[in-house]
C-alpha cells in the first residue's frame, strides 16, 4: 500500500510540475493552434466538448475508429510487479515485436519504479525487480497470461519527474510464457500534427468515463520523434496508464503514454523508444 500511495503521489506530481515540449508548444503559436482546431473539429464531425480548463476538445466518441479494429489479446497488460519492496500494480505495459531480441519484450515506463523507501536504479532494475504476473487488459484480471523472466537494462534510462522530458521514460523486461501473446510492431516514421492514434489500456472504471475494448482515440498535436503530444479529453482519467502503447491506426507503436495535464497528454516517441533498445541490446 505504502508503495502504491507513493506512485499515485508521483504521478500527481508531475502532471502539476512537468514542462513537456509538447504543453508549450500547444500553449503557444496561435496559427498552429487554430490549425489543430479545425483539424480536430473536422475529424469529430464538428462534435467538440469544452474540458475542465475550458479548452474546446473532439468528442471522443466521433472519432474515426482504428483500420486494425480491435486490440490484439495478451497484448497490454496490468502486471502484479514483484519487488524487494513487496508486490505492488501499477502502470501499463505491452509486448513489443522487435528483431532486436529473439525474445519478447515487455516495455513500460520507468517513473512508476520510483520508491521513497529506497534509492532505486532505473538505469538497471535488477536489484528491484524479481519477477511479475502479467494480466490481459482485456480479460478479468482472474488468470495470468504469462510472468516477468527478467530485466533487460536499459543505460540512459531516466523518469520524466527528474528532467521534465518524457524522452528516456523506458523500462524493459523479459517475459515467459508468451508464447501465444502478441506483439506491437513499430512504426517505421513519427506521426504529424492531426493524427489519430489509440491510447490502449484499461481506465478507472470508478472514476473515469471508459470504453470496454479499451482503446481511446487522441489526437495529435506534435511529435519530434521523442516526446509525442495529443489530446483526449479530460473525462477520461488516464491514472495508471503510464507506460500504455499509442497506436496509429494500422496497431503500430508510435510512443507509450508518461503523463497528462488535462486533455493534453504526452508521452515518449516510437523513434527514442527503438533508440534506447538498440542500445540496450548491442551485442
Amino acid at each position: 500500500m505504502k508503495k502504491m500511495i507513493a506512485v499515485l503521489t508521483a504521478c500527481a506530481l508531475m502532471a502539476s510540475t512537468v514542462g513537456c515540449a509538447s504543453l508549450v508548444k500547444l500553449n503557444g503559436a496561435a496559427d498552429q493552434n487554430q490549425a489543430l482546431g479545425r483539424i480536430m473539429s473536422d475529424l469529430s464531425d464538428g462534435n467538440m466538448l469544452t474540458d475542465s480548463d475550458g479548452r474546446s476538445v473532439p468528442d471522443t466518441d466521433y472519432l474515426p475508429l482504428p483500420e486494425f479494429e480491435a486490440l490484439e489479446p495478451n497484448t497490454v497488460f496490468d502486471v502484479d510487479w514483484k519487488s524487494v519492496e513487496g508486490d505492488f500494480m501499477a502502470g501499463t505495459s505491452f509486448l513489443a515485436k522487435t528483431d532486436l531480441s529473439d525474445r519478447p519484450l515487455l516495455l513500460t515506463a520507468c517513473h512508476y519504479f520510483t520508491s521513497d523507501e529506497m534509492d532505486v536504479d532505473l538505469r538497471d532494475l535488477t536489484g528491484y525487480i524479481s519477477g511479475g504476473d502479467l494480466y490481459d487488459v482485456l480479460g478479468d484480471g482472474g488468470e495470468s497470461s504469462g510472468t516477468v523472466a527478467g530485466v533487460v537494462p536499459i543505460p540512459d534510462a531516466e523518469s520524466v519527474s527528474e528532467n521534465g522530458n518524457p524522452d528516456r521514460d523506458l523500462a524493459a523486461f523479459y517475459v515467459d510464457g508468451a508464447g501465444a501473446m502478441g506483439g506491437i510492431p513499430f512504426a517505421a516514421d513519427p506521426c504529424e500534427m492531426g493524427d489519430v492514434i489509440y491510447l490502449a489500456a484499461w481506465l478507472d472504471h470508478d472514476n473515469s468515463v471508459y470504453y470496454d475494448d479499451c482503446l481511446y482515440p487522441c489526437v495529435v498535436t506534435q511529435d519530434d520523434g521523442k516526446e509525442i503530444g495529443y489530446i483526449l479529453s479530460d473525462e477520461f482519467s488516464t491514472q495508471g496508464a503510464s507506460g500504455a502503447p499509442l497506436l496509429n491506426g494500422k496497431g503500430e507503436l508510435v510512443g507509450i503514454h508518461i503523463g497528462s495535464n488535462g486533455s493534453l497528454r504526452y508521452g515518449h516517441s516510437a523513434q527514442s523508444i527503438r533508440e534506447q533498445l538498440e542500445n540496450a541490446l548491442a551485442k
